[in-house]
C-alpha cells in the first residue's frame, strides 16, 4: 500500500506566515510612531504641509499632501503626522 503525499499543504503555509509577519511589522510600526518624538524633518514637513500648494521650492508636494491628510483625520499630533507613512 503507498503512501499518498500531500504537497498542497505547504502551499498555504507560506502565504499565511507573510500576512502574519506584515501584520507583526504594522502593528510595531504604528507603536513606535506613536511613543517616538517627532524628528527635525518630520516637524519642517508638518510645518509646510499647513500651507498646501502645487509645489515647494525643496520638495515635491505629495509629503504635504500626505501629511495633511493625516492631520485632518487625527489631528495635530505625531500619530496624524505619521499615519500615511504606516499605510
Amino acid at each position: 500500500m503507498e503512501k499518498i503525499i500531500n504537497v498542497d499543504s505547504g502551499k498555504k503555509l507560506i502565504p499565511n506566515i507573510t500576512i502574519l509577519l506584515m501584520v507583526i511589522v504594522f502593528i510595531s510600526n504604528i507603536y513606535l510612531g506613536i511613543i517616538n518624538e517627532l524628528s527635525f524633518d518630520e516637524s519642517y514637513y508638518w510645518v509646510f504641509s499647513k500651507f498646501p500648494s502645487f509645489g515647494y521650492f525643496d520638495h515635491p508636494p505629495m509629503v504635504a499632501w500626505s501629511i495633511s491628510i493625516g492631520t485632518f483625520l487625527f489631528g495635530d499630533t505625531e500619530f496624524g503626522v505619521r499615519f500615511m507613512s504606516h499605510v
